[in-house]
């Protein structure tokens, strides 16, 4: 899942009734943009090494 996908399903998710569905989905939303931020730091970091 992309970065903008796990923000739709948190987004989607808050629709939901389930308040534990709820919160899974936002924790790996939350996994998901974490992954996102790493990669970018290390392409930044990749980038000033050149």
């Amino acid at each position: 899942m992309s970065a903008q996908g796990a923000i739709t399903a948190a987004r989607a998710a808050q629709g939901t009734l389930d308040p534990n569905q709820q919160a899974r989905q936002i924790a790996l939303a939350l996994e998901e943009l974490a992954r996102a931020v790493q990669q970018l730091q290390n392409d930044v970091a990749s980038l000033k090494r050149r």
